[in-house]
Parts: C-alpha cells; sequence; structure tokens
C-alpha cells in the first residue's frame, strides 16, 4: 500500500486517508440515472457509449437522442489532467465543440421519479443527480477515490472503509469511526479496570 494521502490524530487514535488503488468504475459498478455518450474518433473515449461524429456532426447526434425522448442533455469535456467538466443544458456550442454528452430519457425519469407527468422540478432534481454522478465519474479517471484506516497507539489496525469519491467525505466518515472505536476502546479499558479491581483477570484486546 502507498503512503497515506493525509494523517491526522482523533481522540488518541490514529486516521489515515489513502488514495483507493482498486477503485471500482462507477459507470459499469452502479446504477446510474444519466447516461455518458463520448464522441468516437474525438480526443478521449469515455463514458457508457461511443458514437462516431465522423459521418454526423454532435449537434445531429443530440437531435436523435431528443427524437428518442431524452429530456435531459448536458455537455461534457474530458481534461487532459483527468477528469470532466460539465456544462449547461441548452449549450448547443458546448455540444459542438466537447467530448460527449450525458442524458437522461423521459422513460428513466418516469421510472426514477415514479410519476408520468415531468415537470420543471423533476428535470432539475435530475440535473442534480447527474451532476452528481459526472463528479463521481471525473473523481474515478483522476484516481481521486479514498479510503481510510484507524488505528490504535500501537498501530493495531481497527477499522478502515473504501470507495469515497470525495476526500472530504471520507475524512468526515473517517473521523465519525475514530470516534466510535475511540469509544469502544474507552469502553473496554474500563471493564477491564473494574475486573481488575474484583481480582478477575482479562485478555487485552
Amino acid at each position: 500500500m502507498l503512503d497515506p494521502a493525509h494523517t491526522y490524530e482523533h481522540h488518541g487514535l490514529t486516521v489515515k486517508i489513502h488514495y483507493d488503488e482498486d477503485a471500482r468504475n462507477p459507470r459499469t459498478e452502479f446504477d446510474n440515472l444519466g447516461t455518458i455518450v463520448g464522441w468516437a474518433n474525438h480526443r478521449y473515449c469515455l463514458g457508457d457509449r461511443q458514437l462516431s461524429v465522423a459521418c454526423r456532426t454532435p449537434a445531429e447526434i443530440v437531435a436523435e437522442l431528443q427524437e428518442d425522448d431524452a429530456r435531459l442533455i448536458l455537455p461534457l469535456w474530458y481534461s487532459p489532467q483527468g477528469g470532466l467538466s460539465l456544462g449547461e443544458a441548452g449549450d448547443e456550442e458546448g455540444i459542438e465543440n466537447g467530448d460527449g454528452v450525458i442524458y437522461v430519457t423521459a422513460e428513466d425519469l418516469r421510472s426514477e421519479y415514479d410519476m408520468t407527468r415531468i415537470s420543471a422540478k423533476v428535470v432539475e432534481r435530475a440535473t442534480t443527480v447527474v451532476r452528481g454522478e459526472v463528479d463521481e465519474y471525473s473523481a474515478y479517471l483522476r484516481g481521486d477515490v479514498y479510503g481510510f484506516a484507524v488505528e490504535d497507539a500501537e498501530g493495531e489496525h481497527l477499522d478502515s472503509c473504501w470507495g469515497f469519491y470525495e476526500r472530504d467525505y471520507c475524512e468526515a466518515r473517517a473521523t465519525e469511526a475514530a470516534e466510535y472505536q475511540a469509544e469502544q476502546v474507552a469502553a473496554e479499558a474500563r471493564e477491564a479496570y473494574e475486573l481488575a479491581c474484583r481480582g478477575i483477570q482479562t485478555v487485552p484486546r
């Protein structure tokens, strides 16, 4: 395992934040509301599907998606440093000059939100969801996926968890885990002390 990306102390325990070397691709491992389409023969190969722009323009492809009942379409750009950036709906220039789009069909919206009428509010909620999906995929492409390990003062492993696509969230969960483990260590110490006072020998954890 590589050296931690960040180490800190919390409640007497050591928390180590690591890059997740075995991160899962969120486009294949999870159910996603949006579908990412990359332009084949373009700069990069990304997303769930690849469509050729050799014989038709990105705008023509998007028009076909709209004919197939795509209700939300956002342009995507791939960064040379890794990751993705996301544009706004209706940005025709962004679609033409981008590396692909993420879209959601009317059928997907009805299924996801269990309704027959697709309102502007539903599209707004879906936009927030697909932005989160793009953020996760972008973190995966950059290698910015994290995990944590919690250790005691002797370096003994107490807890760990992996697969966080946001470092701040990983650290928040790690801190919660350290607080819980510190409470467990303190409870065991109190129990051992009480038993020792009664002359009962305990086995160290």
